[in-house]
């Protein structure tokens, strides 16, 4: 049975160890294509599973959500949310390279940010709508002005978004890398920075040569 756990229901047994080790979850990711097709099929799942169950709930009533009409919206979305993460892998993983003294593949950086697309969608979401929800009932019970209502809730979400947004995919390409979290932080920042630069030098020279305007 846990074989089949481990192999079909991933959303469920990798969301879990996630939770219960959300740091310490880097140590497992294999720098191996197995592991990035795992990491893929991860996302994939996840997503069709989430659309399947909000299509259920949406069944006569009118919504914009994209692609709604379309058979295989789900699968659509899944793959556009692997496509995504794994382009952050493949940018990340030569500056993590030149960081590290290992040598690596990509996959180690695919399955990474493949993993952590997940995470983001399935355990951040729920741990700030549980955040939002208590913080207005507590809300409902003090006489609070709105400005201290605000710094409260900022104290309260900058560091979960420091901490577990940024720290966990910061962590688990450090020790994938070998190198500090910090480290890998600083990598995947440059690697943000050299997309941006990139996708933006594109953009100007296509405005430049065609005369549209983005």
């Amino acid at each position: 049975m846990d074989g089949f756990w481990n192999k079909y229901l991933l959303i469920f047994t990798i969301t879990r160890d996630i939770v219960l080790h959300p740091f310490e979850f880097g140590s497992t990711i294999r720098d191996t294509m197995e592991e990035t097709k795992r990491a893929a099929l991860y996302v994939g799942e996840g997503v069709v599973l989430f659309y399947a169950v909000f299509q259920l709930l949406i069944v006569g009533k009118e919504t914009d959500l994209p692609l709604s009409n379309l058979p295989f919206a789900g699968e659509i979305i899944a793959a556009g949310m692997i496509a995504s993460a794994m382009l952050t892998g493949l940018i990340t993983h030569p500056v993590a390279s030149f960081f590290s003294s290992r040598s690596n593949s990509v996959h180690g950086s695919l399955a990474s940010f493949l993993y952590w697309t997940g995470f983001c969608m399935f355990v951040i979401p729920p741990v700030f709508t549980v955040l939002i929800m208590g913080s207005q009932w507590l809300f409902g019970l003090l006489e609070l002005a709105e400005d201290w209502k605000l710094l409260i809730v900022m104290a309260v979400m900058v560091p979960i978004v420091f901490v577990y947004y940024i720290g966990t995919i910061s962590s688990w390409i450090g020790t994938v890398y070998d190198i500090e979290p910090f480290m890998g932080g600083i990598a995947i920042a440059c690697s943000y920075a050299l997309f941006m630069g990139a996708a933006t030098a594109l953009t100007a020279v296509i405005s430049f040569a065609t005369g549209y305007t983005f």
